[in-house]
Formats: structure tokens, sequence, C-alpha cells
């Protein structure tokens, strides 16, 4: 059973973004405790609780977007999307980047 077949391509969208933004989110609030930590200078490891959820937001941020994506080329509206998709692709790279 493919996802797509319960779901219309609408909600798929809704659900994609909503997923990108919740991984922003939890990049956004484990960049913060991370920066909060460096500032005590506490000593900290790879494995540290704020990179944890740092990364985790990243990896559900990229999620999403691939399902974006995903949903994009399935929906047959390539050109009525298609500007929306380049400014989430520059926002997922820009977090790549980072």
């Amino acid at each position: 059973m493919q996802l797509d077949s319960k779901l219309n391509h609408s909600q798929l969208f809704k659900i994609a973004n909503l997923t990108i933004s919740i991984g922003i989110i939890l990049v956004t609030g484990g960049g913060s405790w991370d920066i909060t930590n460096h500032i005590l200078n506490k000593p900290e490891t790879f494995f540290a609780p704020p990179h944890a959820i740092l990364y985790s937001g990243v990896g559900i941020a990229l999620l999403g977007f691939i399902l974006l994506f995903l949903t994009w080329k399935k929906s047959g509206r390539l050109e009525q999307f298609k500007q929306g998709i380049k400014f989430t692709t520059m926002g997922i790279a820009a977090l790549l980047s980072a």
C-alpha cells in the first residue's frame, strides 16, 4: 500500500510542510540550548543533549523536504509549486550548510 493511495497530494503537502516546520523548531530550540551551553563553558561531547535535539531537527526537516519534493513531482502541478519548492530547497540547503 502506497502512502499517497489514501491521502491526496494536498494533504501530503500539508504533512510535509508541517514536518519541515517541526524540524526547524527543533533546530532553533536545540541551537539556542547549545549556544547557552557554550556561553556557560560547560564541557560537552558530540552526544550532548542539545546536539541530539539540533541534529534530530535537521533530520526531521530533511525528511519533510524529501516528502514535499516527491509529492510535488507526483502531483502533476509542477509549475504551480515550482517557486515554493525552490525557496524550500534554498532553506534546507542553508540549514544543512550551517
